[in-house]
């Protein structure tokens, strides 16, 4: 008898181990995800996000749709000096209560207002 036959590799057993080790790290990826959405769905409502824009507009209000949609995102969204067009500002504030247009002015006066409300 050969003394290395002990030890000789089966590939077969290596593509299986391969296979069980893929498996493993899959279903470690997929149970870390469903419990990220699953204590994301009981963290409390973020507040407000304002949000400076620089003509990508139409592109962030897809984006909140859809994360909305999606139930991922709780907030109101202000966007700040937004160039969308009128008819398109008031289709979106329709749609959505929780999307507001407002210039950086308005927005600052109310911060101030709601600062003084607390103190």
């Amino acid at each position: 008898m050969n003394e290395y036959a002990a030890c000789a590799i089966v590939y077969g057993e290596v593509k299986t181990m391969l296979w069980y080790v893929c498996m493993g790290v899959l279903a470690a990826f997929g149970l870390l995800c469903a419990i990220w959405v699953i204590l994301g769905l009981f963290l409390p409502r973020a507040g407000t996000v304002a949000i400076l824009c620089d003509g990508t507009e139409k592109t962030l209000v897809r984006r909140y749709f859809w994360l909305r949609e999606l139930g991922l995102i709780r907030c109101r969204l202000i966007l700040l000096d937004s160039r969308l067009p009128a008819a398109f500002r008031q289709q979106i504030m329709e749609k959505c209560k929780d999307i507001e247009f407002l210039t950086l002015a308005q927005w600052l006066d109310r911060r101030n207002e709601e600062r003084s409300e607390i103190v």
